[in-house]
């Protein structure tokens, strides 16, 4: 389970990541970038991060990235990695629609959300075509509680990313949002 593109960031090295293996991530320190009280943590496998939340009574949202044409690939690796999750509550989420166009057709009971830089014009081809269950809006986007009723009109959760202002997360709640994601949810 990783972030990035390529390492750098949060790992040390300057290796894009479709490019190692499991060997490659396994010893590597994913904490210490985000500060010493962080040290030590290192990268999940998924089999570890649903064990995990299972175990805790807690929501995934598995946000999918892209970065090559290997979509339908991609879908069919997690759609075999998920196989035997029974009790995991899993949401794959995507900014690649095609990915989760692919995704739907090989794993149709896992919900999906759309997510999204602007506001999406095309709601109603993605809720029938696709069956998404939300969208996933930078927080910046929502200003009014008319856009977030929209989607809830059409039976389409609206979770705001990413929020790290308990001000600002206060206003989105306010507006009716169904979720807000931040990089610091202990403060929020």
């Amino acid at each position: 389970v990783f972030h990035d593109k390529s390492f750098g960031r949060t790992v040390s090295g300057n290796c894009l990541t479709k490019n190692v293996s499991w060997k490659d991530f396994k010893d590597l320190d994913a904490g210490l970038w985000k500060g010493e009280g962080f040290a030590g943590q290192k990268v999940m496998r998924l089999e570890e991060l649903i064990t995990w939340a299972e175990t805790n009574n807690m929501m995934l949202i598995l946000e999918m990235k892209i970065y090559d044409s290997r979509k339908r690939r991609a879908a069919e690796v997690l759609t075999s990695a998920l196989r035997n999750c029974k009790k995991a509550n899993i949401i794959i989420s995507s900014f690649d629609i095609d990915f989760l166009r692919h995704f739907k057709r090989f794993c149709k009971n896992i919900p999906i959300a759309s997510i999204h830089t602007s506001l999406p014009e095309n709601i109603d081809s993605l809720i029938t075509e696709l069956d998404i269950e939300a969208v996933h809006l930078d927080h910046h986007l929502l200003r009014k509680s008319t856009d977030v009723l929209s989607f809830h009109a059409k039976g389409i959760k609206v979770r705001a990313w990413t929020a790290n202002d308990p001000f600002i997360v206060e206003q989105l709640f306010a507006l009716g949002v169904d979720m807000v994601m931040s990089d610091y949810p202990e403060l929020i």
